[in-house]
């Protein structure tokens, strides 16, 4: 056995060379955006939740409505385009109601996430 003694290994069994970490963010990219779009998410979750959860007809097309702007926010942040995230946010702030009944904790969900939604990328603008 050449093997035994030697200090020789099959190749299979070699440790390989170890390579250089890369750091979480080796482009320095914006956190403020990648948690815009986390607090995004949670908000199009929450909606989906309360409109799952409605029965009556006419709540849809609010929601559609709320979806569709969620859409646009998606996409100006997706271009990096805070000032437009924050003015769609502003103009949904204005007119923002969530149909269903006041303690319906899908409703809840959807209001308390656009809240931090709106809170964050208000502040991501004045960075």
């Amino acid at each position: 056995m050449p093997l035994a003694g030697h200090g020789l290994r099959p190749t299979a069994l070699r440790r390989r060379a170890s390579r250089p970490q890369l750091k979480r963010d080796p482009l320095g990219g914006n956190h403020h955006l990648s948690e815009l779009s986390v607090l995004l998410v949670a908000y199009v979750d929450a909606l989906s939740a309360a409109d799952a959860t409605t029965h009556r007809a006419e709540e849809r097309p609010v929601f559609q409505k709320r979806l569709a702007a969620a859409a646009q926010m998606f996409a100006a942040l997706h271009r990096g385009d805070r000032r437009a995230l924050v003015a769609l946010v502003n103009s949904e702030g204005a007119n923002w109601t969530v149909p269903g009944l006041p303690g319906d904790p899908s409703r809840g969900a959807a209001i308390t996430a656009f809240e931090a939604l709106a809170r964050e990328a208000r502040r991501s603008v004045a960075t």
